[in-house]
């Protein structure tokens, strides 16, 4: 009887283990179903994203690629899991053109892919966007990268730049033309005129000069976008060149009674850079500094060497009504206009600093605005003339 006791206590607790065991399992298996409905609604979603979605592991091998990522490559998921990144483009396309375009982000880049093939319809241009995986401690375990592809918007691009330089070029001749035909009649070589016939001629000719520059800035916009502007890297005294702006400049100024003043660092190194092109990122800035700064107040265009880089820097400083903090990121947006600007009555296109973003990044250097209540700063970096031959084009058919 002790015995059979015995043996049913340890029945019983052989019972109670089996019952501990059998609730875990349950519960393992609960969490492996909703593990596996979450991967397999995971899987749903990355399949049916629009957008293309391939991951490679650290070693560089194709470990998932979505739907949309296999018509995009032309490529099926058997034909590229497992295998290096590089090899998943279709043997009917040729990578030709891998472009960084900028980090929008911490750890994450967009390039743009161009493919070409003898078929005209298979040509297509796709951007990518990736990030690095990190693990908890900070490894890399692998890279996910997102594809678009941007054909038709490179194509509506490029019919946009194409038909501005056409419309602007056209629009440039019958504009001399009267510019021409006005400048003779203030002349008065087709006669006598009276005072009221000269003041109107004047405002005529002040508006056909404003919209000769307008249109000198959307046919040098249009170069920049298309990658045709050229510029001819020459070494450049800096100071002499910003001594002849502020000249150029300076009666507009007196209109307003602004004080243009120049600080050039002493033994300034020369720049390497295309003296027209530079002269017209001046005259932007000091132009837009003009116009939003109040009467009697100063614009001072300095430069010096910085210690860090060896480069050169040029800022021109106002004390106008200055620039919000929202608008600082954007405002070398093409066509974009601050805030203060729409609500003031002082007119522009919002081309200008587009302009001289394109140009400064064209020569290698780099622009950007600081303001804090009230004035504004503009700075840019340009590169000390190193011996290269005169003439050197820095920008192409590529920029």
């Amino acid at each position: 009887m002790k015995e059979n006791e015995k043996l049913k206590n340890e029945l019983e607790l052989l019972r109670q283990e089996v019952s501990k065991h059998e609730n875990l399992v349950s519960t393992l298996e609960k969490e492996g179903k909703k593990a596996t409905d979450e991967k397999h609604r995971i899987d749903n979603i990355i399949h049916n994203l629009a957008e293309g979605m391939v991951v490679v592991d650290d070693k560089g091998k194709v470990v998932l690629a979505n739907t949309a990522a296999e018509t995009l490559l032309g490529v099926k998921t058997g034909d590229i899991i497992g295998k290096p990144v590089k090899e998943i483009v279709g043997s009917e396309h040729l990578l030709t053109t891998t472009k960084d375009l900028a980090a929008e982000k911490d750890g994450v880049v967009e390039k743009d892919i161009e493919f070409v093939s003898s078929d005209e319809s298979t040509r297509k241009v796709l951007r990518a966007s990736s990030a690095v995986v990190e693990d908890n401690n900070g490894n890399t375990i692998g890279m996910v990268t997102m594809l678009n592809d941007i054909t038709k918007q490179r194509e509506l691009e490029k019919m946009k730049s194409g038909f501005l330089a056409n419309v602007t070029h056209e629009l440039r001749t019958p504009l001399v033309a009267i510019e021409k035909s006005i400048s003779l009649i203030q002349e008065e070589n087709t006669g006598a005129l009276t005072p009221a016939q000269g003041q109107f001629l004047a405002i005529a000719s002040r508006n056909i000069k404003r919209l000769g520059f307008l249109i000198k800035d959307l046919l040098d916009l249009a170069k920049l976008e298309a990658g045709r502007m050229e510029l001819k890297a020459e070494p450049v005294d800096l100071g002499k060149l910003i001594a002849e702006t502020l000249e150029t400049l300076s009666n507009w100024a007196k209109t307003k009674q602004i004080i243009l003043a120049r600080d050039v660092q002493a033994g300034l190194p020369l720049v390497s850079a295309d003296p027209n092109r530079l002269t017209q990122v001046l005259v932007n800035l000091l132009g837009n500094a003009i116009k939003f700064t109040p009467e009697t107040g100063t614009i001072t265009v300095s430069a010096c060497r910085t210690a860090e880089t060896g480069q050169v820097l040029v800022t021109v400083t106002d004390n106008g009504m200055g620039i919000p903090k929202e608008d600082l990121s954007r405002i070398f947006e093409k066509f974009y206009q601050t805030k203060l600007r729409s609500s003031s009555d002082i007119s522009g296109t919002g081309i200008g600093l587009a302009i001289v973003k394109e140009i400064v990044e064209l020569h290698g250097g780099k622009v950007w605005a600081e303001s804090e209540g009230r004035g504004a700063k503009f700075l840019f970096t340009l590169n000390k003339h190193t011996g290269m031959a005169e003439g050197t084009p820095l920008g192409g058919e590529n920029g």
